[in-house]
């Protein structure tokens, strides 16, 4: 068995608030409110209903209310409602213009009820916070969704819909012996945790037949669960990546059904089959490029290279490793 070795910051975007080092105390609040709206992302609202009289005291009701559908203010302790979003939105964005006026950079969010650890070093990264979190809430829109609370950027809602609403799953575990329930995956990050965690049968060794047999003469096999994702992210990253897999068919190679990434494949070429490293990186580049993934010796002609060179000059060498084992 195999033993485990397993040894942000909010976005920044781009300055449109003006602020550097220009004094706000003299900006008037309803102009600087506005400038707000204009930002969010639904972006300017033609025409604003009168805001409402607000109440910012007394016993909140709504903190624990994050999606804008609700049309409730999630400003802990603050009991505004209002069922026309636009209206609950210029109210979110004085709260937000507030805190913004109010926060001495770095500094932590002064948003009542935000639970964010985050400091944030800038005027620029605040805006971001507020914007997703607070004032324009960005959360999973997706039909019965039971997440509600806003993400902090977009590649978190992505990683978030990837997982649990996507239908595609394009991360498959390696071990063809894997008796796990679920061995297909929508993100690579958790096939990751599926090999670092999960033991399969003779995972001390990698599942692909060339790597296997190199391991075995060498007496090499992995000691952690992470030396075999630093080993298949060597040399099976397209796996792990969901892209297809390049096959060696060359000799005694294409007795074996292994794969390899681009640059193991140029490796393997170089080391096992003696051919040029200049010369092998032509040929993933080329076969990559004609959408081909098993490269046998009749390949070797219909490849163009870069300098001109008759493909016909290429030699090689059968697989030594192979050839003992066939």
């Amino acid at each position: 068995m195999l033993h485990d070795a397993s040894a942000g910051q909010d976005g920044e975007m781009t300055d449109w608030m003006g602020e550097g080092d220009t004094d706000t105390g003299t900006v008037d609040q309803s102009e600087f409110v506005a400038l707000f709206l204009s930002k969010t992302k639904s972006h300017a609202i033609a025409t604003l209903p009168e805001l409402q009289e607000t109440n910012c005291t007394g016993s909140s009701t709504s903190a624990k209310c994050l999606r804008m559908k609700d049309q409730k203010c999630t400003w802990d302790g603050c009991s505004f409602f209002s069922p026309i979003e636009a209206t609950l939105r210029e109210h979110l964005a004085e709260h937000g213009a507030s805190v913004k006026l109010l926060l001495a950079f770095p500094g932590k969010c002064l948003w009542h009820g935000c639970t964010s650890k985050a400091s944030f070093q800038n005027a620029n990264a605040y805006d971001h916070h507020l914007l997703n979190i607070h004032t324009d809430p960005l959360t999973c829109e997706e039909h019965g969704c039971t997440h509600k609370k806003p993400f902090r950027n977009k590649h978190d809602l992505g990683r978030h819909v990837a997982t649990k609403h996507s239908q595609v799953r394009k991360y498959s575990c390696p071990y063809k012996s894997c008796e796990a329930e679920e061995k297909d995956f929508a993100r690579k990050d958790k096939l990751y945790l599926h090999i670092k965690n999960t033991e399969h049968i003779n995972d001390a060794f990698c599942p692909s037949h060339h790597c296997r047999l190199d391991q075995m003469q060498h007496a090499k096999p992995f000691e952690t669960r992470v030396d075999i994702l630093r080993h298949f992210n060597q040399n099976h990253g397209e796996q792990l990546h969901g892209r297809p897999q390049f096959r060696c068919a060359l000799g005694a190679c294409s007795q074996y059904s292994y794969h390899w990434g681009y640059f193991a494949l140029e490796g393997h070429l170089t080391e096992c089959h003696n051919i040029g490293s200049g010369r092998a990186w032509e040929i993933s580049s080329n076969l990559g490029k004609q959408g081909k993934y098993v490269f046998e010796a009749g390949d070797i002609n219909n490849l163009l290279f870069f300098d001109g060179t008759s493909p016909k000059d290429v030699q090689w060498h059968d697989c030594n490793l192979c050839a003992q084992y066939n």
